[in-house]
Order: C-alpha cells, then sequence, then structure tokens
C-alpha cells in the first residue's frame, strides 16, 4: 500500500496556516532542529531538504546565515508558491513529488525533517532513502528527523509502527521505523550510519535525528 498516495489528498486540503500551527504544537516553530544541526550543515555548499513544506526549516537556515545554495522539494504546490514568496533570493522550492526519480542537485547535504520520511510506507521509505543519496557528494550526509518516543499527540498508533493522524480535512497514515529499519534502509543504500542526534523540540518532545554518510 502506498502511503504515499494515501497522502495526497492530506496535504492538497490541509492550509498552511494549520501546518504552522502543527509546527508550534509540537515544539517545530522556532527552528530547534536546524539550531541543533547546523554546526554540522554551516561549510556546506549545498544543502537539499526532502519534503520542504511551507519553507520552515529553508527559512531557518538563512536565519542562521547559511551562504550556500539552499533547495527545497515539496509536492504541495501552494506550500511551494509560499515558500518562495517568502524565500525569494535566499533559496529555492521546486514542486515534484518524492515518489518519483526526479533529479536533484549533487549536494553535501540532505534533509529530510519533521517526521517527514514517516508520510512513506516502510518499503517507499526504503526505496528512496536509496534513491535520492545517489545525489550526495562523497562525504555528504543524509540527515533523518524522527521521534525519539511516541508521536500520540497529533495521531493514534494503530500498531507498533504504524499510525494514522485524522483531521477535518482527511487522513495522514504514517509508519514510524524503528532503528533495525533505519539500519536496514543505510544498508541497501550503502551508506554508512553515524551516531544518531538527541534532542528535545522547545514543546519537550523527544527527538532522534539519523545520520547517514555516503563514502568517500
Amino acid at each position: 500500500m502506498s502511503f504515499n498516495l494515501l497522502n495526497r489528498s492530506f496535504y492538497d486540503e490541509m492550509k498552511i496556516q494549520k501546518l504552522q500551527e502543527f509546527a508550534k504544537l509540537t515544539g517545530f516553530s522556532d527552528g530547534t532542529d536546524i539550531q541543533t544541526l547546523y554546526p554540522l550543515l554551516q561549510n556546506a555548499q549545498t544543502i537539499v531538504e526532502l519534503g520542504s513544506g511551507y519553507g520552515r526549516g529553508l527559512a531557518f537556515l538563512k536565519q542562521k546565515g547559511f551562504l550556500g545554495k539552499l533547495i527545497g522539494i515539496e509536492r504541495a504546490p501552494h506550500f511551494v508558491s509560499y515558500a518562495n514568496e517568502q524565500l525569494a533570493g535566499h533559496s529555492q522550492s521546486h514542486c515534484q513529488d518524492l515518489m518519483e526519480d526526479i533529479q536533484i542537485p549533487h549536494c553535501d547535504a540532505l534533509l529530510w525533517l519533521w517526521s517527514g520520511l514517516m508520510e512513506f510506507s516502510a518499503d517507499e521509505q526504503a526505496n528512496r532513502i536509496h534513491y535520492f543519496s545517489q545525489f550526495l557528494r562523497p562525504e555528504g550526509k543524509f540527515f533523518i528527523d524522527l521521534p525519539f518516543q511516541e508521536v500520540s499527540i497529533v495521531g493514534e498508533y494503530q500498531d507498533e509502527k504504524s499510525l494514522i493522524l485524522q483531521q477535518p480535512w482527511g487522513k495522514l497514515y504514517a509508519f514510524q521505523p524503528n532503528d533495525l529499519d533505519m539500519d536496514r534502509f543505510a544498508l541497501k543504500a550503502q551508506l554508512k550510519v553515524l551516531s544518531p542526534i538527541i534532542y528535545a523540540t522547545s514543546k519537550g518532545y523527544q527527538r532522534k535525528i539519523y545520520i547517514f554518510q555516503k563514502p568517500a
């Protein structure tokens, strides 16, 4: 079952303001994730964010003074238009579906933030990590931010790893991979697994950033 297909209408119908409200609710609106990662990103020449939404992560990279090239990939057209309007001259977001074999610039860092990976099924997650890793430069890093604990604040678990977020405009289906899953995904992509980063959002929610690295 393709979560990517199931979740399309959820974001097509979701207003930007509602996603911004979710960011405040979960403690992402102040860019704690970017603040945590920035020492590992500041010297990159090119950063690509997968599932960049309304440009939240890109905006915080700009605020931190990042001088390299910033590119966002997002499927929802209204999010892309908003991000490009707000960040004109600082980053460029492209309206593309992450399940398609799209071409992106070669980069020093790939970001998949705020649980975005979870909006794909387990097979889709493995497939997409493998596919996008080809665009990393040698020794480039793939950063994937996931919950360190359960995410019941915004979703209801159906089993140990699967959950559904129900909202008035639709349902969002998600799969939360564990450490063994992530190790398996890295192995398939021939990426080295580095030590993860544990941090908390401003609302106290525990997060885990997995770091995979492409060999030299």
